[in-house]
C-alpha cells in the first residue's frame, strides 16, 4: 500500500492507502532546450532552458481519479541534478561503447560538480515524443564534426515506452584519427550495440576537453 494524498468531488483532502497495482506512479522529469555548444554558444554563456514534465499512462490516471480522485503531490524540482545524471549515462554509455581512452573527456567537469552552466553540454527536446511499445530506455551515439575534429553525443531517452523526451549530452571530443583509430572496430564502423551512429552538420565551435 502507498500512503496518497487524494481530493474528492468536493476537495475533501484525505490520505488514501492506494495498493501499488492501482498507483499510477507519475514521473516527474523535465524538458530541456538545446545544449549551447550545439547552437555555437560559447562555454561563458547560459542559453539553458528547462521546464517541468509529468511522464505517466493517461489511462492509469484516468482509472486512479474514476475510484481515488484526484492525486496532490508535492515536488521539490533540480534540473541541475537531472542534467548532471543524463551526463553519467551519457559518458559512461560512450565510454562502455568506445572505450576508455578512446576520446577526450567533455563532461566530466559537470559530472563532478564543477561547472555550473550544465545546460552548455546537456539539452534535449521540449517535447515528449511518442510512445514505443516495450521500448525501456534508449541511449543512441553521434558524432559531429567540429573545428578540432568531431564531438560525441550521447543520446538518452527514459521511459520510452511512454511519452517522453529525449535527451543528449556531449560527453566528448574525436581528435583527428589517432583518437578514431584507438575506437574499437565495431564502433568506428558505425555499427554501435543498442545505438544509431550518425554523421551530421558541423558545429560552429568546440570547447576544450576537461
Amino acid at each position: 500500500m502507498i500512503p496518497t494524498l487524494t481530493a474528492d468531488a468536493s476537495g475533501v483532502l484525505r490520505i488514501n492507502n492506494i495498493p501499488v497495482a492501482e498507483h499510477p506512479a507519475p514521473i516527474f522529469t523535465y524538458v530541456f532546450n538545446t545544449a549551447g555548444i550545439l547552437l555555437g554558444a560559447l562555454p561563458t554563456m547560459n542559453t539553458w532552458e528547462w521546464k517541468p514534465c509529468v511522464i505517466q499512462s493517461d489511462k492509469e490516471m484516468q482509472d486512479f481519479f474514476k475510484k481515488h480522485g484526484s492525486m496532490h503531490i508535492a515536488v521539490t524540482f533540480v534540473p541541475d541534478k537531472f542534467a548532471q545524471m543524463i551526463a553519467k549515462i551519457g559518458y559512461s554509455y560512450a565510454v562502455a561503447e568506445l572505450g576508455l581512452g578512446s576520446f577526450s573527456p567533455l563532461a566530466l567537469n559537470i559530472i563532478l560538480t564543477r561547472e555550473k552552466n550544465v545546460g552548455h553540454l546537456i539539452g534535449g527536446s521540449l517535447d515528449a515524443e511518442m510512445p514505443i511499445p516495450d521500448a525501456g530506455h534508449l541511449l543512441a551515439l553521434e558524432f559531429r564534426p567540429c573545428d578540432q575534429g568531431a564531438i560525441i553525443i550521447a543520446e538518452v531517452r527514459l521511459f520510452a515506452s511512454i511519452a517522453s523526451p529525449t535527451y543528449h549530452a556531449v560527453v566528448g571530443l574525436l581528435h583527428g584519427n589517432d583518437q578514431l583509430s584507438s575506437m574499437p572496430d565495431h564502433a568506428r564502423h558505425g555499427n554501435t550495440l543498442g545505438s544509431a551512429v550518425m554523421f551530421a552538420h558541423s558545429v560552429p565551435k568546440c570547447i576544450k576537453a576537461s
